[in-house]
């Protein structure tokens, strides 16, 4: 049977043939045939075989739906073709679409206020007439639309003119529904997205688009979780709208200020200027730099350095061995700064040692690594980072590069120290901080830490009061940095307050030509710094001077009034 009915599809020809044969319409033996069968003339046995074979492609294509939503339907399933040019192809979605344009054309000549060129977009989801039409608004679903889109260029054909929208209160939790404004709405000059779920900068970055929004002055987050950072978040809000003026209804102050007045302030174009606050400050800290407030401490002062001369030699030569140390409940937690410190690199620091790399601290998950809180935004994900109990703070450390603490040179390391209350109920607490340098892998690498460390009697561990600790450590947190010399607490020493803020030495020669040595270099580069001479002018001062730097610097501030412009950087 099967045989004969090829037999019979072969002799079907022309495309009406091949079509109704590949919709599974036709079975007769002759074009004629298979015509009565569609207008439903037949034998009764023709019709059943039909049916039959109908319905069981239909169940086929309900069961395949079911399982798979987007799977496609059975050939047989398919509707019959209907001709682009029949009038039901002309009036069936057209329709829909101009339905929609008239609904969001109605609602946004709702909310748009013509004499404040505003349009208020505020709870969309709660608004009658787009619930009467079951459109949802962008940022409502989970799943992809193009209703942002539509919807900006719909406000862009209506209202040209529109200056300031508010999207407050549509449980926004970032503006990726909302990505086309900037391109629909170039000229938006202010956005309020108060009261929505905005957590973190990042969920702003939509907005961001290059060569976009170039008159958008003010932002408005109000009542948004990303408030819970404090004021942090500003300085990257601003960073991220170069051209923002207000936000949260408070000016944008474009300047980089410390306790001291940095006075750098920049402008729009990110041109760095000096401010009066800059010229008037001292060229150096008016107050001296203290000695170690830990060594000098009868209290707790001999304990803590007992305590760190053994954490530290363990922590070099067997780390197993520190799990005694801490408490069932310790915590660890470890933050890594990659920047080069300013002052290292115009000291030349680096010349001569290895490249610095940091891969080995920002990749061994999940523990024993960098736990930035100024980088990483989400809670779950710093908790995730965090490092609780000894013995899986041991096994974090074990993690870690070897090193090596040259501890026995005390002017590389200082530490602080005082007993401190309340932490633990009626047992009171050491806060101690540790700044040093180590040298890891054997000598490849050099870096600066800063280590601080909340500390108990061992009373409170039975564990190490029967391995003989002093104390045992309730919290240990860890930063690592680039090599920075350790003058910075040098007891007596005054840092310049000008080197963080100028770029004197970096427009100076790195390494020092032929006719200078290394040493002639530095002090070149030292007169450069506190006259602003340029590299000619500075050797030129200091031969004069028999290359004495107090001598020559103050012989500068005798003349440098008569001194051409052409001599300073």
């Amino acid at each position: 049977m099967y045989a004969d009915q090829v037999q019979q599809d072969k002799k079907a020809s022309g495309v009406g043939g091949s079509v109704l044969k590949s919709t599974g319409l036709l079975s007769g033996s002759s074009s004629s045939k298979s015509k009565n069968k569609r207008r439903g003339v037949g034998s009764a046995s023709e019709d059943t075989s039909m049916n039959d074979a109908d319905a069981a492609a239909s169940r086929r294509s309900q069961i395949r739906n079911k399982s798979n939503p987007l799977a496609r339907p059975s050939t047989s399933a398919r509707p019959k073709k209907v001709s682009l040019n029949s009038q039901s192809s002309k009036s069936s979605k057209p329709s829909g679409d101009r339905g929609i344009i008239d609904v969001l054309t109605r609602f946004l000549q709702s909310r748009y206020d013509s004499n404040l060129n505003f349009l208020n977009l505020e709870r969309m989801g709660d608004d009658e007439i787009l619930k009467a039409a079951n459109f949802i608004p962008p940022g409502y679903s989970k799943q992809k639309s193009l209703a942002g889109p539509s919807l900006f260029k719909l406000i862009n054909e209506l209202f040209p003119e529109i200056k300031t929208i508010s999207l407050a209160a549509n449980h926004l939790r970032n503006m990726h529904a909302y990505k086309a404004l900037p391109e629909f709405i170039p000229n938006l000059q202010n956005l309020s997205l108060a009261d929505n779920d905005i957590r973190h900068v990042e969920d702003l970055y939509a907005l961001c688009t290059p060569r976009k929004l170039r008159n958008f002055k003010e932002l408005i987050l109000a009542n948004n979780p990303i408030s819970r950072f404090g004021d942090t978040w500003r300085g990257r809000v601003i960073r991220k709208f170069p051209t923002l003026e207000l936000l949260d209804m408070k000016p944008v102050q474009r300047s980089v200020t410390f306790d001291l007045g940095d006075g750098v302030k920049l402008d729009p174009k990110k041109q760095r200027i000096q401010s009066d606050a800059t010229k008037a400050l001292p060229k150096e800290f008016p107050v001296s730099i203290q000695g170690s407030f830990g060594r000098d401490n009868p209290e707790v002062g001999p304990l803590i350095g007992d305590f760190l001369t053994r954490f530290f030699s363990l922590f070099d030569d067997n780390r197993d061995a520190l799990l005694p140390a801490y408490a069932d409940t310790a915590t660890f937690s470890m933050c890594v700064n990659t920047n080069t410190p300013p002052r290292a690199r115009r000291q030349n620091l680096y010349d001569g040692k290895p490249k610095t790399w940091w891969k080995q601290y920002i990749d061994n998950k999940p523990m024993a690594t960098s736990r930035n809180c100024s980088k990483i935004y989400s809670n779950e994900v710093r908790n995730e980072k965090l490092t609780v109990g000894n013995k899986m703070i041991t096994e974090a450390l074990k993690l870690l590069p070897r090193t090596k603490h040259n501890i026995s040179d005390v002017d590389r390391f200082v530490f602080d120290c005082w007993t401190m209350p309340g932490v633990i109920p009626s047992t009171p607490v050491i806060f101690c901080s540790v700044h040093g340098e180590f040298v890891e892998n054997g000598g490849k690498s050099f870096r600066s830490f800063d280590r601080t460390f909340i500390l108990a009697p061992s009373t409170v561990s039975k564990l190490a009061a029967d391995s003989g600790w002093p104390c045992v450590i309730i919290s240990d947190n860890l930063i690592l940095r680039a090599l920075s010399k350790y003058d910075a607490w040098k007891e007596g020493a005054a840092i310049s307050t000008m080197e963080g803020s100028n770029g004197v030495l970096n427009k100076l020669p790195k390494d020092p030509p032929e006719d200078v040595s290394m040493a002639q270099h530095k002090i070149i580069c030292e007169v450069a710094l506190k006259t602003r001479l340029n590299y000619q002018y500075s050797i030129e001062c200091l031969k004069s001077n028999n290359w004495d730097l107090t001598q020559a610097v103050n012989n500068f501030e005798a003349v440098k009034g008569s001194i051409p412009a052409e001599a300073f950087l």
